[in-house]
């Protein structure tokens, strides 16, 4: 099963990091623990927003 689950994920490295983008920002808006950290909405957006810039350019250097 691990074998299976680690080969679906080196075949699909772009859902992968699809995925991961989608649970961040899912977690940064549903967990209200998240925003008192960051201090704001918008800090929590900002961050996000980074994090999934990062994680798509680095799918796009593995793509080409």
């Amino acid at each position: 099963m691990k074998d299976a689950v680690r080969e679906w994920i080196r075949a699909n490295p772009v859902k992968v990091r699809a995925a991961v983008a989608a649970l961040l920002v899912a977690v940064a808006q549903f967990v209200p623990q998240v925003k008192d950290l960051a201090g704001s909405d918008m800090a929590v957006d900002l961050l996000s927003s980074v994090i999934v810039a990062g994680l798509g350019a680095d799918a796009i250097r593995k793509v080409k």
